[in-house]
């Protein structure tokens, strides 16, 4: 499992996606951590035309406290 701290040991803050095909979810995408809005807005532009489209959601993977060991994915 991945620690989501930098070196300087700050906690990051991971954003998410939803897949969605045919406007059901059927999966969740961890966004880059710089452009996330660039990058779903290239992926929507681009398989839009088979039915897949990615909507952001306020965090993936991040945990609810520092020190909690239970991840939380919000899809």
């Amino acid at each position: 499992m991945m620690d989501n701290k930098t070196s300087s040991n700050r906690h990051l803050q991971l954003k998410g996606a939803a897949l969605h095909q045919q406007k059901r979810c059927v999966g969740a995408v961890r966004l880059p951590l710089t452009r996330q809005a660039d990058f779903v807005d290239d992926f929507n532009r681009i398989y839009q035309s088979i039915g897949m489209s990615l909507k952001s959601t306020d965090s993936f993977g991040a945990r609810k406290n520092p020190g909690d060991a239970n991840i939380t994915e919000d899809f």
